[in-house]
């Protein structure tokens, strides 16, 4: 079809057949009220946009070649997730240099098992960028097709994505929304870097038909934004995974490591590395205890934890301790470090760690220092008159607990200071 021609189909379908060991080149621009399929084991070439108002691009063999960006066009620019894409086991969509955004992105059968879908890839030496945002649909299920070459995979929309096999891609992968699922035999065995943004989560799934020991490159850093990373153990099994360099860079960013198991199990989740430059964590279902447990450890052990408090970290509503080549943990996990006080005392006792749950606050009479300070007040309102007088957290962190969310804490006179570089305020509010 040449440059400049159009064709218009009716509102069922345009089939595109191309024989195997041929080849067909789109030039002109395609629409149609219906849905667009190319069959076949031959090559598609795309340089003009192909409008499908029905909705759907299903390539159910051979290669197609996208030579221009958003030549699967949605007709709203690009910011439209109305288009969806679907490959079929043994098709390819090779995007040849260029960007694309579809909605859905998936299998033409919906398939939830390893080789159940075709390959998204990039070719050329020019990188590539995939974006999918889906966010209509009444179910989450977003599975199926892998993804490999020089190519950058952003996920958008609020679907769930199921990788059910290797994705060889070797551009970093942005977890914008939603969960992004590794299970079976997926994996992310050749992306460079993995983004993981507020309202997402990486979720490495060992409790389908595999249990894999390496489904990211370690490689691969991690930068979180307020995201989130959870690991799931197999049952009867020593489960683990090691991740490359990992940074908190914005935000509230949860980690959960856990297993659905009894008896003998263990689910590991190793870091090469830890930075908090910007952003905080908190951890869930880990108490990184020897035998039968959940661990969340980092095998350089630089945490940064100060008298065995780690500033950064909350534990649900605890502070988070971390002991050398076991891990993370809440304060008072049997060989972590522990509180000492049930109310803040005046004075210098700059290694306690102190768990008050006073409701009327305090008034203090001197300067005073202690190494963190968490305060669960319930539902009061309690004053520290600090008059004029110097706290100083040798951690620097303050953990406030509250039993309701219309609560106040108020510190009044005087300084709050941290002993370290940073000071870090955790509110952790009762919803």
């Amino acid at each position: 079809l040449a440059a400049g021609s159009f064709i218009q189909g009716c509102a069922n379908e345009i089939w595109i057949g191309v024989a195997e060991n041929s080849t067909l080149n789109l030039e002109g621009a395609v629409a149609t009220t219906g849905i667009i399929t190319k069959a076949l084991g031959g090559t598609l070439n795309i340089s003009a946009p192909v409008y499908s108002v029905g909705n759907w691009y299903i390539l159910n063999g051979g290669t197609t070649n996208l030579l221009a960006d958003n030549v699967l066009y949605s007709g709203q620019g690009n910011l439209s997730n109305a288009q969806h894409l679907s490959v079929a086991h043994g098709a390819t969509l090779d995007l040849r240099g260029t960007s694309q955004m579809v909605g859905l992105h998936q299998s033409p059968s919906n398939n939830q098992f390893a080789g159940g879908a075709g390959t998204v890839t990039n070719t050329s030496g020019t990188k590539a960028l995939f974006v999918t945002n889906s966010t209509g649909g009444s179910g989450d299920l977003f599975p199926g097709v892998a993804f490999a070459g020089n190519l950058s995979v952003v996920q958008a929309g609020t679907r769930t994505r199921y990788l059910y096999d290797d994705s060889t891609h070797t551009g970093r992968t942005a977890i914008l929304n939603n969960l992004f699922v590794l299970r079976d035999d997926g994996r992310l065995s050749a992306t460079s870097g993995v983004d993981v943004n507020y309202g997402a989560r990486l979720y490495i799934r060992n409790t389908g038909s595999r249990d894999l020991a390496d489904r990211l490159n370690d490689a691969a850093a991690l930068t979180l934004r307020g995201g989130g990373i959870e690991f799931n153990g197999r049952a009867q099994t020593n489960s683990a995974e090691t991740f490359g360099a990992l940074t908190l860079a914005q935000g509230w960013n949860t980690f959960l490591v856990n297993s659905t198991a009894t008896g003998v199990y263990a689910s590991d989740l190793i870091l090469t590395s830890l930075s908090a430059t910007g952003g905080v964590m908190t951890i869930d279902g880990i108490n990184s205890q020897p035998g039968s447990a959940s661990r969340l450890r980092v095998q350089d052990n630089a945490v940064g934890a100060i008298n065995g408090i780690v500033p950064y970290a909350v534990y649900n509503r605890d502070l988070v301790g971390y002991v050398a080549d076991q891990g993370f943990s809440y304060l008072g996990a049997p060989g972590f470090a522990n509180y000492g006080a049930t109310a803040l005392p005046s004075g210098l006792n700059p290694t306690l760690n102190v768990k008050s749950t006073a409701t009327t606050g305090v008034t203090l009479t001197s300067n005073t220092s202690v190494n963190s300070l968490l305060w669960n007040y319930g539902n009061s309102s309690p004053t520290v008159a600090l008059g004029t007088n110097t706290l100083t957290l040798t951690a620097g962190v303050l953990a406030l607990a509250t039993g309701d969310d219309n609560t106040t804490f108020t510190l009044s006179g005087g300084f709050l200071q941290s002993a370290t570089a940073d000071l870090y305020i955790h509110k952790l509010t009762y919803s």
